[in-house]
């Protein structure tokens, strides 16, 4: 807590007896005086109760006290005149408009400011002793109030430095390497709020710290799609009863033609056609895509249960990934690639349009692939494999033991180190791979030579980063037609990398796509190095809006969205 003077102390310790006696209502100087006043605020500040004034929560208790250390200790948003000034019903107008940015306007204490605030308004406190109590109050919650929804704005009410301490602890505990990295965000709330005050453009200096990225503007909106379904009584909810398939007669279609016009899903809800149609068939498989169903169109009881998830949690899950949009420190108006895990989708996108996508394969929950952004700057055709360390004494060590000719088989070759300039070739029949377990750190660098057992595939698009993840081909199409993708080490795998060898051909190679082919069907090693970077951004979406605006939702495979629901401060 920040020092308060000896002086304000002593007058505090005075005036808790004084001025709970009925002898203070005429001591209307005194309690007009400057240090009684800033009693009342250090009392109020040091959870110090006046009758009903108290203010009982600060969500942001530490720059409150640093703002008013800086201001003397006197109030901030009243003047010696009793005027109440603009910026009082400024600040709660943007409280209420705070609705609008998915937040909730009873955190920055829209109520008790709204009452005194009528108060005042209305010249009910006569007694300059509650005017004064009201007043500091007030002025406490307003400036708790600014600074809260400033920093809400900007870092998203998920606490960061704690999920990123959980994941630390956890990737301990379980061998696990967790990562999830975020722009570092330095702001100064208090400057922002004398900036604003002086400019006398207070709401505006608000709302302009909101996000203006697509993900978090198209999330918002149908967040509030939401919640006027939830205001109206929410889901319509299906019953048991049979499979319904194309051609089904039952009043549970009815239910269905409710619950698909809701999301959107059914342009209209036809309460009298009880007849399952094409029309209604196509509607459940946008539906079943956007929970990452397989796209039926049969309602079976799998896809039931999930038309019939309470209302209450598709808004949790929305308001949660709603927060972490605004960790978006860029605003996406250009071009760039983005990988949304739970989704198991690379998109390469021009600011909100779609100009090519593909499934992916993502680590595995032993494996998670990290959340991070780094710039592709090369690819490489017929990558050779360098088999990191883990893989090595985890997967391939046993093998080795067994059989002498495992390596050789499989194209591998073994170095005596990883430096490229100083390693040599090495038998594998020379190094004795019983003195390894799984604890060990082998000092060979086992290399996989390009072709079809090569697991890169044909090509690697790279952006060099920490994590040593990138995007590749993968001789193993097969999981490409699982709904739920996490099997790889870490690394990205993509369905179709031919087409963004492509389009990075014609547009960051330099060449046609046909010269880049020919280079690829010669077998050869080789990179070639673009003419400008590409951003790739690698996300944890579990709600997600796509072009045609529904709200996906995909599983929350590496745990992250219960770790945050529960850091979330609302």
């Amino acid at each position: 807590m920040h020092k308060i003077s000896k002086i304000f102390l002593s007058l505090l310790f005075i005036f808790q007896f004084t001025l709970h006696s009925d002898w203070t209502h005429s001591l209307g100087a005194l309690h007009n005086s400057d240090s009684v006043k800033k009693s009342y605020l250090i009392g109020m500040l040091t959870e110090q109760s006046y009758g009903i004034y108290k203010v009982e929560k600060l969500f942001a208790k530490q720059s409150v006290l640093a703002l008013y250390e800086k201001n003397g200790n006197n109030l901030y948003w009243f003047d010696d005149t009793k005027i109440l000034n603009s910026d009082i019903a400024d600040m709660i107008e943007a409280i209420k408009r705070a609705e609008g940015e998915g937040l909730n306007s009873n955190k920055y204490h829209l109520n008790d400011i709204e009452f005194i605030y009528k108060k005042m308004s209305n010249g009910v406190l006569f007694d300059d002793r509650d005017y004064n109590l009201a007043a500091t109050k007030l002025d406490i919650l307003l400036s708790d109030a600014f600074l809260t929804l400033a920093k809400d704005m900007v870092e998203s009410q998920i606490d960061y430095t704690a999920f990123y301490n959980i994941l630390n602890r956890k990737s301990q505990n379980e061998d696990i390497n967790y990562r999830w990295e975020k722009s570092a965000t330095k702001h100064n709330y208090i400057d922002l709020l004398e900036q604003s005050r002086s400019s006398g453009r207070l709401i505006d200096a608000l709302f302009a710290l909101a996000p203006t990225n697509e993900i978090y503007n198209r999330l918002k909106d149908v967040y509030h799609r939401y919640k006027s379904i939830e205001a109206q009584g929410g889901f319509q909810k299906i019953s048991k009863g049979k499979n319904l398939k194309l051609g089904g007669v039952s009043d549970r279609v009815v239910q269905l033609r409710i619950r698909l016009n809701q999301s959107e899903d059914l342009d209209f809800a036809d309460v009298e056609d009880k007849k399952f149609d094409n029309e209604l068939k196509e509607a459940l498989k946008r539906f079943q895509k956007r929970v990452g169903l397989w796209p039926s169109g049969v309602l079976n009881s799998t896809t039931r249960n999930a038309l019939n998830v309470p209302l209450k949690k598709r808004l949790a899950k929305i308001k949660l990934n709603l927060e972490r949009a605004r960790w978006e420190s860029d605003d996406f108006d250009y071009r760039h690639i983005i990988v949304n895990i739970p989704e198991f989708m690379m998109r390469f996108m021009d600011y909100d349009r779609e100009l090519l996508k593909a499934r992916v394969i993502v680590g595995k929950k032993k494996n998670p692939t990290p959340i991070f952004q780094a710039n592709m700057s090369y690819v490489v055709l017929n990558p050779t494999w360098s088999v990191p360390n883990s893989i090595v004494v985890k997967e391939m060590l046993i093998k080795l033991q067994e059989d002498p000719y495992y390596l050789e088989d499989r194209d591998y070759k073994v170095y005596d180190s990883w430096s490229r300039k100083r390693r040599k070739e090495i038998e594998s029949f020379d190094v004795d791979w019983l003195e390894y377990d799984e604890q060990s750190i082998v000092p060979y660098n086992i290399i996989q030579s390009p072709g079809k057992r090569n697991p890169l595939g044909t090509v690697k698009f790279m952006f060099p980063n920490s994590h040593a993840v990138y995007m590749h081909d993968t001789p193993s199409k097969k999981l490409f037609k699982k709904s739920v993708r996490a099997f790889s080490h870490g690394c990205i795998r993509l369905h179709n990398p031919q087409k963004l060898l492509e389009f990075v051909s014609d547009s960051y190679l330099g060449s046609p796509y046909d010269s880049i082919k020919s280079k690829l069907d010669t077998g050869e090693n080789r990179s070639l190095s673009l003419n400008e970077k590409i951003p790739v951004y690698v996300r944890y979406y579990t709600a997600f809006v796509d072009e045609d605006g529904g709200v996906n939702f995909g599983k929350d495979i590496y745990g992250y969205d219960k770790i945050q629901q529960k850091l979330l401060k609302n």
